[in-house]
């Protein structure tokens, strides 16, 4: 039989990035990126290779062959910094004082990596769950539209990729319920 208390519905999220650095170590410095709509998505993949053998008609072994995972949210505070973040440009790229700065973006910009958090409902003592993820990128934004009606929101897809430096088994990151 089930238990109902395991269900997890409704709730809120926030989504932090920092800077990417190297160990597998959580960032003291992330940076809450503002209000989403619609959660955050978290999205596993595995691809498999197939082995089948001439004794037997069906496969006998599907072993990995490539882990990816990416997150996606709707980023409603579509501040100069977050499009910075976004657009994978350089810290150096924005200039000015804000609330009155430039964007500059460049095509030749060096990889920018970052390590992302999104917290939410959980099971633990205080009901938080929260992923944590290395080193990630972006890797899309899509659907930024300017109107009368609609929200100047951003759609990021962020890649994850694996960390090469450092122990243990969270090479991609890790779920802590608290």
């Amino acid at each position: 039989m089930g238990t109902t208390t395991n269900i997890l519905v409704g709730a809120h999220s926030s989504v932090k990035m920092a800077y990417w650095i190297t160990g597998r170590v959580a960032h003291s410095t992330l940076v809450d990126l503002g209000f989403t709509m619609g959660g955050v998505t978290f999205d596993p993949k595995t691809e498999l290779h197939l082995v089948e053998v001439d004794q037997h008609l069906a496969h006998v072994a599907a072993e990995p062959r490539l882990r990816e995972a990416e997150v996606k949210f709707k980023l409603l505070e579509a501040t100069p910094e977050n499009i910075r973040i976004a657009l994978a440009q350089p810290l150096t790229n924005i200039t000015g004082t804000p609330p009155d700065v430039t964007l500059s973006f460049d095509a030749d910009a060096p990889a920018q990596y970052y390590q992302l958090q999104f917290a939410g409902k959980g099971h633990g003592t205080t009901a938080v769950r929260t992923w944590t993820f290395w080193r990630t990128y972006i890797k899309a934004i899509t659907g930024y539209q300017m109107g009368k009606d609609t929200e100047q929101a951003l759609d990021v897809t962020v890649g994850i990729l694996q960390e090469t430096t450092g122990s243990g088994t969270a090479s991609l990151g890790k779920l802590v319920e608290t």
